[in-house]
Order: C-alpha cells, then structure tokens, then sequence
C-alpha cells in the first residue's frame, strides 16, 4: 500500500466531514457507517481502522480511488 503524492486535510464543519487535497478544492466526505465515508462523484473511499475494543483510530486512514489503497497518517 502506497501514499498518493498529496496531502489530505480532514475537517469537520457543522456535523460534516469534509476533505481538501493538496491544490484542490474541498468536498463533503458522505457516511457509509461508522468508520467508512464516500465521496462518490470521484469514486472515493475513506475507511478509519479500529482498536480491539472498538474504539474509531482517527491517527490515519485508507483512501481507496480507482480500485487502489493508499494509507495516510496523521501528521
């Protein structure tokens, strides 16, 4: 699993999840559940991980794009 050569920024915004990549403009992340978002207008798959217990892992995420995962981590 690679990293595409952007950065992500998450945001949230009024209850919303929203991402901007590096010299992009930003968009609003769709719920899928509660670790999956979508943004389906570019076939985009954000999936948080979690812990054993349970618990959501915001500290990275996959981005899945054209059949393809790239891992991030948090700065």
């Amino acid at each position: 699993m690679t990293k595409l050569p952007l950065e992500i920024t998450l945001k949230v915004k009024e209850g919303k999840l929203f991402a901007q990549a590096t010299g992009q403009s930003a968009f609003q992340l769709t719920p899928f559940g509660e670790t999956e978002f979508r943004f389906e207008a570019a076939g985009i798959i954000l999936k948080f991980s979690k812990d054993k217990s349970g618990k959501i892992l915001y500290d990275s995420f996959i981005l899945n794009q054209a059949g393809k995962d790239f891992l991030y981590k948090r700065k």
